[in-house]
């Protein structure tokens, strides 16, 4: 509630959007319309989402202007940007269940040691670890973060090998997150 007291998402038509960003954010989703009444799904992964804009500018001081959901190349659930600057400086994955977060940073840590592969990987959690490891290819921001319930959160800064594709992660502390 507070991201959209303090206009970090503005809501549309049932839509939730964040000031630097295109995307929409849909925390309800309705089911098949043969079914009566049709079933409506809560979905975790916005809620966090639009709570982490919240603690980015509550807690580490972001501005509402630096904020956005949803990559502009749709690897990452949120995004900060310095400034009026298109560089990604903090990218986001937010995973509804812990086990996911886990999942997700054991890939993560797998494929951004490696060259990219010319096929992406067949199982569904692996490809999407691969796709997150890419998309930090693509715009080389300074940190990553994983976040999920239960206050799982975890900061990484990205480590790059002189100027090649591989990458490590390092575990920082929250702090990190922090507006300069």
């Amino acid at each position: 509630m507070r991201a959209l007291d303090d206009g970090l998402v503005v809501e549309s038509d049932g839509d939730f959007v964040a000031p630097r960003s295109a995307a929409k954010e849909m925390i309800f989703w309705e089911g098949s319309k043969k079914e009566n009444p049709r079933p409506i799904t809560l979905w975790i992964e916005p809620i966090i989402t639009i709570g982490a804009l919240a603690r980015l500018s509550d807690e580490f001081g972001w501005p509402a202007s630096h904020l956005g959901a949803q990559s502009k190349t749709w690897e990452f659930d949120l995004v900060c940007y310095r400034g009026t600057s298109e560089k990604e400086y903090i990218v986001c994955e937010v995973k509804k269940a812990s086990k996911e977060i886990e999942k997700l940073l054991h890939f993560m840590q797998y494929y951004s040691v490696k060259e990219a592969e010319a096929i992406e990987p067949e199982n569904a959690t692996e490809r999407n670890a691969y796709r997150k490891v890419q998309g930090i290819r693509k715009t080389w921001p300074i940190l990553f973060w994983a976040l999920g319930p239960n206050n799982d959160s975890y900061v990484f800064k990205i480590i790059r090998n002189d100027g090649s594709e591989i990458f490590s992660l390092l575990p920082v502390p929250e702090d990190a997150l922090k507006h300069e």
